[in-house]
């Protein structure tokens, strides 16, 4: 009797089925997508706060004979160690992505 009812359900239940596992599909690829334009927009930062800081240590150089000559080799060492931070975590964060 049971056997018979499962029998008539199981048409049902892979019509039902199938649309909201291709939903659930769906819905991991855009959150994929997302995470992956996020981690883009952290690299374009990134490399943004490079140019930006590699502008300021080259300024700061020129401003050598007025006495903050050493500065400018703390600003980017700063400003490397910040950006190679950044692209850590942002490939941490991609790491469960990959595990999955």
């Amino acid at each position: 009797m049971l056997c018979d009812f499962i029998a008539l359900l199981a048409p049902l239940l892979r019509i039902l089925v199938v649309p909201v596992l291709l939903v659930l599909l769906l819905i991991r690829l855009l959150i994929l997508l997302l995470i992956g334009l996020l981690l883009l927009r952290l690299l374009l930062r990134t490399l943004l706060w490079c140019v930006l800081l590699w502008g300021l240590i080259i300024r700061v150089r020129l401003a050598g004979p007025l006495g903050v000559r050493g500065s400018g080799l703390v600003i980017g060492g700063l400003g490397a160690m910040l950006g190679l931070l950044r692209v850590l975590l942002g490939l941490l964060a991609l790491l469960p992505c990959l595990l999955s």
